[in-house]
């Protein structure tokens, strides 16, 4: 439900934190480890630095 809820709503326009908590929930449901998810997210340069530091760090608080 959280996934289609942000979906919905990055549809509407970008907003960054929206965008890194559906990048984490993501990651979570491919059962990437943090080491994984921090080399994906070095991967898309194009994002900027900032949303994809608040993604690991959204994944990292979930794997708590």
């Amino acid at each position: 439900r959280e996934v289609a809820a942000l979906a919905r709503l990055l549809a509407r326009g970008v907003e960054d934190t929206a965008s890194a908590r559906l990048q984490a929930l993501v990651a979570g449901l491919y059962q990437l480890s943090v080491e994984e998810f921090e080399h994906v997210l070095g991967t898309f340069p194009l994002i900027p630095a900032e949303a994809r530091e608040t993604a690991l760090t959204l994944y990292r608080e979930a794997q708590r």
